[in-house]
């Protein structure tokens, strides 16, 4: 055999009908190509892979923000929505003040309790019509066909009313603070922490529940009836982080708030593998 050449085989059909193989002389440019493709191509395949991942994210984020924009314009629009939910969260904060005429001991006790109590009303009242306004105007099926991702779609509207509630309780924590004699000098920043973690679990759980009843007939009562019994650990644990800085020596009880960060991630990745079936028809 020359130099630059490889053995090769094949196979020879002899008189009896058994195949043989019979080797033959293979260029050696053949073997060193053959070997060399797959080690050229696998680091190339591995980067296009890489990028479409990030440009998948990146689509995701950004049809994320286009929704949340379009939510946000709708909304300061009208201020419909906003203005409701501030207002009746406002009624029931004022009845309450009234009702117990509670001394500087018994607004530390049962203060944070009516407090979420009346972000939960809030929460009812603004998240129930998420999909509603998609839904009657039959747009819901164009953002399906939409070339974006469902929890692209999903993540927007949650954002949003995670705006819009975090705007309610802007308004009401100082009234409330007011009403029941509770000092937040000293706490401030820690009990933003707290309505942080409470106010994304409430708007997470309450979106993807608002999505899930978007079809039904009585959709308006169907939500609470499966919001509430979700939401009722979040509850407790909002209403004992926040009743540990109300107290006479205010300190951040890190257990409720370890749990009020483990509901959120919990129930915001089972939204993300369950976004194509929660928005399906």
């Amino acid at each position: 055999m020359r130099r630059g050449e490889g053995r090769c085989s094949q196979f020879d059909v002899r008189a009896s009908g058994r195949r043989e193989p019979q080797d033959f002389a293979c260029p050696k440019q053949i073997i060193v190509i053959a070997n060399a493709v797959p080690r050229l191509f696998i680091p190339a395949a591995l980067w296009r892979a890489r990028d479409a991942e990030r440009d998948l994210l990146l689509t995701t984020a950004q049809a994320a923000g286009i929704i949340l924009a379009k939510e946000l314009r709708l909304e300061f629009r009208t201020r419909e929505l906003l203005t409701a939910t501030v207002i009746f969260a406002l009624v029931v904060v004022v009845l309450f003040s009234f009702a117990f005429d509670p001394t500087a001991a018994e607004s530390r006790r049962y203060g944070p309790g009516l407090l979420w109590i009346a972000f939960l009303f809030a929460g009812s009242l603004m998240l129930n019509p998420s999909f509603a306004r998609e839904q009657n105007n039959e747009t819901l099926d164009a953002l399906r066909m939409a070339p974006i991702s469902s929890f692209a779609i999903l993540l927007g509207k949650i954002l949003a009313n995670f705006i819009f509630m975090s705007l309610a309780e802007l308004v009401l924590v100082p009234v409330f603070a007011v009403l029941y004699n509770l000092s937040l000098a000293g706490i401030v920043w820690r009990l933003i922490l707290v309505l942080v973690l409470g106010t994304w679990g409430l708007t997470v759980t309450g979106t993807v529940f608002s999505a899930v009843s978007a079809h039904a007939r009585m959709r308006e009562l169907l939500l609470p009836l499966l919001l509430l019994p979700l939401l009722t650990p979040l509850l407790i644990a909002a209403v004992e982080s926040t009743s540990a800085l109300f107290a006479e020596q205010p300190a951040l009880d890190r257990t409720w708030l370890a749990f009020l960060a483990g509901f959120d991630i919990v129930f915001l990745t089972a939204s993300w593998l369950l976004c194509d079936h929660l928005l399906a028809e």
